[in-house]
């Protein structure tokens, strides 16, 4: 139980990253139509990843909100890679490595088949996504959405060190 707790933990910083992100790009300078999609995406992978968090909480309900909560959150990210793909591309290496890392945990989340292994890879994938959106942000010069780097890093890496055995 005590490790489910600490996984819930890292998604839940997880999902401040998310929303922090999202939350920045709703005050984007540039009020075009895409900017307002890519921070609606966010929100919605940042609001999934808060399911996946409650699901951890509630036995009965750990196998569906987890996946459900780290694929709807993959999604989220896929989608924000083509809304914003003139951005540099570094962050598009990093959007596409958290989804990447968000799928294979998904996938190892499967409720018929859950695979800690797995989870903890596609986690760890996500962290290192954390990573090269901290790298980027140092070469762009852009530290607005340098917290929600940080706080993916660590919910991230959170998740990968803590997905355990499905509590009993």
């Amino acid at each position: 139980m005590r490790r489910d707790t600490l996984l819930a933990v890292g998604f839940l910083l997880a999902a401040i990253a998310e929303l922090q992100w999202a939350t920045t790009w709703f005050k984007a300078t540039d009020a075009r139509l895409s900017t307002t999609i890519a921070a609606m995406e966010l929100f919605a992978a940042g609001a999934a990843l808060l399911l996946a968090a409650g699901g951890l909480f509630f036995a009965e309900h750990r196998g569906w909100a987890l996946f459900l909560g780290l694929m709807v959150a993959a999604v989220a990210h896929a989608a924000f890679v083509v809304t914003t793909v003139p951005l540099p591309i570094l962050h598009n290496v990093a959007a596409a490595l958290a989804f990447v890392g968000l799928i294979v945990a998904a996938w190892g989340a499967r409720e018929s088949t859950y695979t800690p292994i797995v989870v903890r890879g596609g986690l760890a994938i996500a962290a290192i996504a954390g990573i090269v959106w901290i790298i980027a942000g140092m070469q762009s010069d852009d530290s607005s959405f340098m917290v929600g780097n940080a706080f993916a890093v660590i919910g991230f890496g959170m998740g990968a060190f803590f997905a355990g055995p499905a509590a009993e």
